[in-house]
């Protein structure tokens, strides 16, 4: 006998006893702390692959970035040629040019009287005229003699 009374075979048989009941929890305590582990590799993979689709998102967002400026490049070049061939006839129509950074000059911030005809170049107003400038040659503004011009030869239109 033990000083608390129990014979000394009860704490063995216990033990045995508890450990019986235990194991099949401290088993599926297992089970679960290895699912824990395998899933957290699994989302360490989902987070590299995550990343890697990011990278390629921004190198497709760059893509499309440029295919745009090339799309700006050839609508410009395009309306030029249009507009060289149609000559300078009262029935002319002419295409809008985009100015160089591919803004369209009859939609904000510009707001831009349109050019149909050759003759309307001549009839802007003096900010027209200088707006127009600007957005054909940034940076080496026409001299005011000569905007009239300018802005017939950036369209096509030639004087």
């Amino acid at each position: 006998m033990r000083n608390g009374g129990e014979p000394t075979w009860f704490a063995a048989a216990l033990a045995c006893g508890l450990d019986a009941r235990t194991q099949p929890i401290t088993q599926q305590l297992k089970a679960v702390e290895d699912s824990v582990k395998a899933m957290k590799q699994e989302v360490k993979a989902i987070g590299q692959e995550v990343r890697t689709i990011g990278r390629e998102v921004n190198d497709i967002k760059k893509d499309v970035e440029d295919l745009k400026k090339g799309q700006v490049h050839l609508q410009r070049i395009a309306a030029i040629t249009y507009n060289r061939g149609c000559g300078t006839g009262p029935l002319v129509v002419l295409e809008v040019v985009p100015f160089v950074n591919g803004e369209d000059p009859l939609t904000d911030p510009h707001n831009l009287p349109q050019l149909v005809h050759p003759g309307d170049v001549a009839g802007l107003s003096n900010l027209d005229r200088d707006q127009y400038c600007k957005g054909y040659y940034p940076g080496r503004l026409p001299p005011a003699a000569t905007q009239t011009a300018a802005i017939l030869t950036a369209i096509g239109a030639c004087p």
